[in-house]
């Protein structure tokens, strides 16, 4: 039996929010998050995008579902008002299309991005490094079982300071847990942050990895990207994150006034066309020969300096298929959003 509508309110504002600080409880651009991911399945008769199925299961497995059956019976009984929150623009995801799509993502590439994105919501830990604690565990999971008709167990490990998931993998049985000890840890050898410059005339790209993403580290990149164009009207797109923002960088921009910039109304990150470079380098850089995983961070940014290097050889620019009036009938804000963007940008 599907979790009673009424829990829709407080998961789906949450899982939908937007311009939320980090350390707060509310989860930031979960959408933005879910595109990431490959579609596998055929373009031909889809109806949902990969991000709302995903974004539904979510949704109805907090609310209570514990199957594909209770997921569709969820969404199912959405009143119509409600199902734009989640992204469905008409009927809500059939059964067979939310065991079919669920099945061909890949359980790891889809923990990694989640916990990537939890521990980046994550305020930062007042605990030193050296004195960090981490808490392990392992479950077998009621009701699911593998291909081989075995119970599914799952070993996991939390940051005990901040409580965030760290990591997850499969374990045959509660017998192997030691065993995946070191794989759940080895999953997080750390993170970076690739800032990246698109020139949209041409398709090259400046890019650098930092170990942050604040209002240093951006202001780093943009006197590094005004380098890379002197002595010309620069005009920078971007999102409307506070950082990007900040008093450092407006500073910084008055006094260099052939910098301008703009930015991408809420929700509306997939306006710029430099998304379309961090999605290429996801699929054709990092997911092929890893499935998202590196042995340290250095391996990460230099797999991703490399790929980018051998593109900016062969870079050409990226054409929107849709007329403007089309991609900006697409822009208009959800009536069911707060307004958090200026026209103006």
């Amino acid at each position: 039996m599907p979790a009673p509508v009424s829990f829709l309110i407080p998961i789906a504002d949450a899982l939908t929010a937007r311009d939320v600080r980090a350390g707060q409880p509310v989860p930031v651009a979960v959408w933005e998050v879910l595109t990431t991911l490959q579609d596998h399945r055929a373009r031909r008769g889809r109806r949902h995008e990969l991000a709302t199925v995903l974004l539904v299961a979510l949704a109805a497995v907090l609310a209570g579902a514990r199957s594909f059956a209770g997921i569709a019976g969820w969404a199912t009984d959405l009143p119509v008002w409600a199902r734009p929150r989640l992204g469905i623009t008409k009927r809500a995801p059939s059964l067979s299309t939310i065991r079919r799509t669920l099945l061909l993502v890949d359980p790891d590439v889809l923990d990694a991005v989640l916990h990537a994105w939890l521990a980046a919501l994550a305020a930062p830990s007042e605990v030193p490094e050296s004195l960090r604690a981490v808490a392990v565990d392992g479950k077998t999971c009621r009701g699911a079982r593998t291909s081989g008709d075995t119970r599914v167990h799952l070993f996991s490990a939390v940051d005990h300071a901040t409580g965030i998931p760290l990591g997850q993998v499969l374990a045959e049985t509660k017998g192997h847990e030691i065993a995946a000890f070191a794989t759940v840890l080895n999953k997080r050898n750390g993170t970076t942050t690739l800032f990246a410059a698109l020139e949209v005339a041409t398709g090259l790209v400046t890019d650098r990895c930092f170990q942050q993403h604040t209002n240093k580290e951006f202001l780093t990149f943009l006197k590094q990207v005004a380098r890379a164009y002197p002595r010309v009207q620069l005009h920078v797109v971007c999102d409307n994150y506070a950082t990007h923002k900040h008093p450092n960088v407006q500073a910084w921009l008055a006094k260099n006034p052939r910098v301008h910039m703009y930015f991408t109304p809420t929700s509306g990150s997939w306006l710029n066309m430099v998304e379309i470079s961090f999605g290429i380098i996801t699929r054709q850089a990092i997911q092929p020969m890893t499935r998202g995983t590196f042995h340290s961070v250095a391996d990460l940014e230099t797999a991703i300096g490399t790929y980018i290097d051998g593109w900016n050889q062969r870079a050409h620019p990226f054409t929107w298929t849709k007329s403007a009036d089309e991609i900006i009938a697409h822009a208009k804000p959800s009536p069911h959003h707060k307004k958090t963007y200026n026209t103006r940008h």
